[in-house]
């Protein structure tokens, strides 16, 4: 069973799902508050992120590569500099010559700029086009 918003077209598997999408695209409610400065956040999971801010250790994921500095509040923000920035993994391939990209964001201005690609899909919702929705 599927379930429908009714004030765009999207769909979801869990009702769950449809109230959250409803509650933050739709209505853009922030039911999250900090205690600390009354920052709100759409997400509790956000909320808990930013909780970190005030700790006496805001950025706790130090990168290990000698001479380098950087910090980070999350695990996965340190993971996505080490691989752009030490390892230059490139995810990203190019399906017009195959290049690669470390960064979404990369791939799609190469596209842009060196394919003359224009982004195919509009969104619904706010009609700013992309390469892909999702």
């Amino acid at each position: 069973m599927m379930f429908s918003c009714d004030e765009c077209d999207r769909s979801f598997l869990k009702k769950s799902k449809l109230n959250r999408h409803v509650r933050e695209t739709h209505r853009n409610l922030k039911v999250h508050t900090c205690e600390e400065c009354g920052k709100t956040f759409k997400r509790n999971s956000h909320l808990k992120r930013h909780l970190i801010s005030h700790s006496a250790n805001p950025k706790p994921h130090k990168c290990a590569y000698a001479g380098c500095y950087m910090a980070f509040t999350c695990k996965h923000h340190l993971e996505r500099h080490i691989k752009i920035i030490h390892t230059n993994e490139c995810t990203h391939k190019c399906p017009e010559c195959s290049d690669g990209f470390a960064k979404k964001q990369s791939l799609n201005k190469h596209l842009t700029f060196d394919h003359g690609k224009k982004k195919p899909q509009i969104c619904a919702l706010c009609n700013e086009d992309f390469f892909t929705i999702g």
